[in-house]
């Protein structure tokens, strides 16, 4: 089932690496050099690995706030809502208008990025369009902050250091 996201808080900083990590990639780059290398290389991670973006926002692994609407019945009764991005928290979901209940009526994938709708612990069919999602996905959320993954990370790391060594 195809979806429409929008973007309700975009991260606040969406670049996966410090200030300081880039400059001891770059060290003769200035701040604001570094500033949009971290944006740029960011952004090129996070292409690469298919993250969705909406209201003209780079694409990021940072925490943002989302809406996520699907219009249609998925193809497949039953089948699970893949949303745009992965990493999920504070999921709440609107069937046709109606508030449904984590853990009663949905089930949160946060690593995948998938929600099961359920009923009485079973799998049962998305029966009401439309179905709205409202979540946070991204790291860098919550108290303490979610940390980026080393993965991601070591990415973006070699992004830098393949553009300026």
């Amino acid at each position: 089932m195809s979806s429409k996201i929008e973007i309700l808080v975009p991260a606040a900083d969406p670049a996966l690496l410090s200030l300081d990590e880039l400059r001891a990639l770059a060290p003769s780059l200035t701040d604001d050099q570094l500033t949009a290398l971290g944006l740029e290389s960011s952004e090129w991670v996070a292409s690469l690995c298919g993250v969705r973006t909406a209201n003209g926002y780079p694409p990021t692994f940072k925490a943002e706030t989302l809406r996520e609407t699907f219009l249609g019945y998925p193809s497949i009764w039953g089948a699970d809502l893949v949303l745009g991005r992965k990493f999920l928290s504070g999921v709440t979901v609107l069937e046709n208008g109606m508030a449904l209940v984590e853990g009663a009526d949905f089930v949160v994938q946060d690593v995948q990025g998938i929600i099961e709708r359920v009923s009485s612990g079973w799998p049962v069919a998305w029966w009401g369009v439309p179905v709205v999602v409202e979540y946070t996905a991204g790291f860098g959320y919550g108290s303490p902050p979610t940390p980026v993954p080393a993965l991601l990370k070591a990415a973006t790391t070699d992004y830098v250091r393949l553009r300026f060594n």
